[in-house]
């Protein structure tokens, strides 16, 4: 038997560490972030440092070009790709659409597959 540990606080150390990422090399200047329950806070007043103590979830970042234009991206590794300039705006968005159709797509199949396994198991009982 595998025993796999997560710490607790991982999805949050992850997210701090790509949060890092981007405001250390990116070619957008990060703005605000959309933290807990929809709000937001100007990215200034963040202490992206570790320890990573805050008890703050953060959601998404907005970033600006210098012409102002805003985009706002999730913090994954589709959005990490968009600020260091890898990918286009269109093709990120793209991107997020397809992960969304699988995540979709695999759920569907998922239920049916156990609905079906349900019914076929209910005509032997």
């Amino acid at each position: 038997m595998v025993i796999i540990c997560i710490p607790e606080d991982f999805y949050e150390e992850q997210t701090y560490l790509i949060l890092q990422k981007m405001a250390d090399s990116t070619i957008y200047k990060p703005v605000k972030l959309q933290i807990n329950k929809g709000r937001t806070m100007p990215f200034e007043r963040f202490n992206i440092n570790p320890p990573y103590s805050s008890k703050l979830l953060i959601k998404k970042v907005t970033v600006e070009d210098e012409s102002g234009q805003q985009f706002t991206i999730d913090l994954d590794l589709a959005g990490l790709r968009f600020v260091l300039g890898e990918i286009r705006y269109e093709e990120y968005l793209t991107i997020k659409r397809k992960d969304n159709k699988a995540v979709i797509t695999i759920l569907s199949v998922s239920i049916g597959c156990f609905v079906s396994l349900g019914l076929a198991l209910s005509h032997f009982i």
